[in-house]
């Protein structure tokens, strides 16, 4: 299944692999982010540099209809978003996301 919906996004890197990920949000501020494809067939993941400096990666669910997706749900949440955008409005006064500033580049 691809994620050409997502094709754009600033904060999308479909080449990311969770090393690749872990890589970048190490040299990048607190709070940085990327939705990258998951090792898990036809999810996504989304990992961040959290306050501490760490990094961590949550799952992202990806519910479908045929080949549309119609549906993200994070870390089994049994709350779904229409959207990618949508999951993000929702984590991100929890978490204080900042997307990147440009693919291959740090956060901003």
């Amino acid at each position: 299944m691809s994620f050409d919906h997502l094709t754009g996004k600033p904060w999308f890197r479909p080449e990311y692999t969770r090393q690749a990920a872990e890589r970048m949000l190490h040299a990048s501020p607190v709070g940085t982010f990327v939705i990258r494809p998951s090792s898990t067939p036809d999810c996504l993941a989304l990992s961040q540099k959290s306050d501490d400096g760490e990094i961590f990666h949550a799952r992202i669910l990806c519910i479908r209809r045929g080949n549309q997706y119609v549906g993200y749900s994070i870390g089994g949440d049994s709350e779904v978003f229409q959207t990618v955008d949508a999951l993000l409005k929702r984590v991100q006064p929890k978490t204080k996301l900042v997307a990147p500033t440009a693919p291959g580049g740090g956060g901003g």
